[in-house]
């Protein structure tokens, strides 16, 4: 929780990653706060803010209806939030470095879009669910492909650019203002 803050304000990118694994932690503990608090190695005196961050979390999944599979709705807009932000900088004379990270990751977000077992909701969707899965397989000790992994470097790359454009905008509203 404490962790989810700090990404919050400094790397939304990795924020949303560190909530998806959340969301998975919060299913395999079959929404036991105990359990999560174990997991989450809670101590004092932030147990009870852990506890209300997690019944805060779960509420939300119920009233979501995502305990099975899915991602919080207020996730989810970030990530369209982000990938409005990603249309906006292919457009903006000021966007030319970030148009060529897009270029040079296209084809393999083409690719990764047709692999996916669920419908992503944008572009920047695609790279999340690809950067989270590819560290899911590394955690369970299954290999990667070179070119997956070549991939997901690239989508690290174009990730990180939006981030700071992110952040940037955060703190001027109109650094991005197509008007």
């Amino acid at each position: 929780m404490l962790t989810s803050s700090s990404l919050r304000k400094k790397n939304i990118a990795e924020y949303i990653l560190y909530m998806w694994q959340t969301e998975d932690y919060i299913r395999s503990a079959k929404c036991d706060i105990e359990t999560l608090l174990h997991i989450f190695k809670a101590e004092e005196p932030h147990i009870e803010t852990y506890k209300q961050w997690f019944q805060n979390l779960i509420s939300m999944m119920e009233i979501e209806n995502i305990k099975q599979n899915g991602h919080l709705q207020i996730l989810q807009n970030i990530v369209i939030d982000l990938n409005n932000l990603h249309l906006t900088l292919l457009q903006l004379p000021i966007g030319f470095e970030y148009s060529e990270l897009y270029e040079n990751v296209e084809s393999e977000t083409a690719d990764f879009q047709q692999r996916m077992k669920t419908e992503p909701i944008n572009t920047v969707d695609i790279w999340l669910h690809a950067l989270y899965m590819t560290a899911q397989l590394r955690i369970q000790k299954k290999s990667v492909s070179a070119a997956t992994y070549d991939s997901v470097k690239k989508f690290g790359k174009i990730l990180s650019a939006l981030t700071i454009a992110y952040h940037k905008r955060e703190r001027d509203p109109d650094s991005y203002s197509l008007n």
